[in-house]
């Protein structure tokens, strides 16, 4: 991640002589395409964006640019065939049975519409091997179909609900032979192989004090404060969630556990983000004093829940200009909030944004700050979200911090996210780092409180 796939697969269009290019990205990141190929091409080609999902948009010449939900508009010319097709963070097209795969990947998706192919991803599988056979199979690299590809390379448990995919199977036999598969189609670069280009990356815990939160001000639970005061109703959910917690971690926080808060994690959402917000005071004041004393000129907050990000917006967009990206958040918007961040000249200091709409494609080098209010389960997506700021560009060593409620989940998560990020490490560069798990419970409810 971040270290150059998209300026790579603009110059292999170069090479290849493509002028009619289609890429397809997220919705996001299709501002910052155009970018790419204006900093990177040395020909001049058209540039179209796609914004609607309209059923047809003629024939376009040139670079042509959508996202994976309007692809099926470019598509819609069943005769139209592209020089070369770019497939953007191609990850998100690893659900074998999700329409955007079969947009995509299918009999009659845009994989067929290129003389060449190119998908460019940071993290194949951001959680288990099985991931890679949506690209595997596409590319014919195996004849095995789903289910049997996930049998022989994952570890599975057979459960009441169904088959539940644990992780990789890293035996070496197995490794072996996805190396095999991968190798004939897979040009990777890892941050080692651009030592001189990239500067280091640190990771490190902060574990603050839950800080006093403000119902009333909360779109998510200004309910149990207005029309009436449902503070005890509220008080009773948390304690439930803090239940359903401790009973799937009692034996440990192992991957199964990990799989298991992933999955329930609707049921624990009011918790999770009570939780987040507990954080915001503490985390303000920190950021304050540090840009006050000049300890960085810029800092990117990264966080899962949308009152999080709005409250650290209001707290520290006044003085410290900071802008916010979240779901929904209109492309040209993003674009605009996105300057002025890297504008080394700007009053815009702080950078907040949620981790699944801006983790991905954009360049945020202005920062060597991270500030990880919030994790995202999928250990796959933190590590994207941090190399926003540690990819080409950086000129200065990047420290990731991950914020953590004292004597919560929050600061076990992290031991997760290492494991999960060893065990794909172990498919793609062999590399395999020790396990640690923890038996440790959350505090009660009440002294969160």
């Amino acid at each position: 991640m971040g270290i150059g796939k998209s300026a790579q697969a603009i110059a292999a269009c170069d090479i290849i002589g493509a002028v009619d290019v289609l890429v397809i990205c997220r919705a996001v990141a299709r501002e910052n395409w155009r970018n790419e190929f204006e900093k990177f091409s040395q020909t001049k080609r058209s540039f179209n964006i796609i914004f609607s999902g309209s059923d047809s948009v003629g024939v376009l010449r040139g670079v042509t640019v959508c996202s994976y939900e309007t692809v099926h508009a470019v598509l819609s010319d069943r005769d139209r065939v592209f020089d070369c097709v770019i497939i953007d963070e191609s990850h998100y097209v690893k659900e074998p049975n999700a329409k955007r795969t079969r947009d995509v990947l299918g009999k009659t998706g845009a994989i067929h519409r290129g003389k060449k192919t190119f998908l460019l991803t940071g993290t194949p599988t951001p959680n288990h091997a099985g991931e890679l056979w949506t690209t595997l199979y596409s590319f014919g690299r195996t004849r095995l179909n789903y289910d049997q590809f996930v049998e022989r390379y994952c570890r599975v448990r057979d459960t009441s609900y169904g088959r539940q995919i644990l992780g990789t199977d890293v035996s070496q036999d197995k490794i072996a032979e996805l190396r095999d598969m991968l190798a004939p189609i897979s040009l990777r670069r890892t941050k080692e192989d651009v030592n001189l280009e990239l500067p280091p990356i640190t990771y490190g815990d902060i574990v603050v004090k839950p800080g006093k939160v403000d119902l009333l001000m909360c779109h998510s639970f200004r309910k149990w404060v207005v029309p009436k005061d449902c503070t005890a109703d509220l008080l009773k959910i948390l304690e439930q969630e803090l239940g359903v917690i401790n009973g799937i971690v009692n034996g440990g926080f192992t991957d199964l556990a990990m799989k298991a808060l992933e999955a329930n994690a609707k049921s624990i959402m009011t918790l999770r983000r009570y939780n987040s917000m507990q954080k915001v005071e503490p985390v303000v004041e920190m950021i304050a004093e540090e840009l006050d004393n000049g300890a960085y000129k810029k800092i990117v907050i990264f966080a899962i829940h949308r009152d999080t990000i709005v409250t650290l917006q209001e707290r520290l967009g006044k003085k410290y200009g900071a802008v916010l990206v979240f779901g929904g958040s209109k492309p040209s918007r993003i674009a605009d909030r996105i300057a002025a961040f890297q504008d080394p000249n700007s009053k815009c200091r702080v950078f907040i944004a949620q981790i699944q709409t801006a983790g991905t494609s954009l360049t945020l080098t202005a920062a060597d700050q991270v500030l990880f209010v919030d994790q995202d389960f999928v250990p796959g997506n933190n590590s994207q979200a941090a190399a926003r700021c540690h990819r080409i560009g950086q000129t200065k060593p990047v420290t990731v911090r991950f914020v953590a409620l004292a004597d919560s989940i929050d600061q076990h998560i992290a031991g997760i996210l290492r494991r999960k990020t060893s065990e794909i490490g172990v498919l793609m560069d062999g590399v395999k780092g020790k396990k640690k798990s923890t038996t440790r419970q959350t505090k009660s409810i009440n002294e969160l409180l």
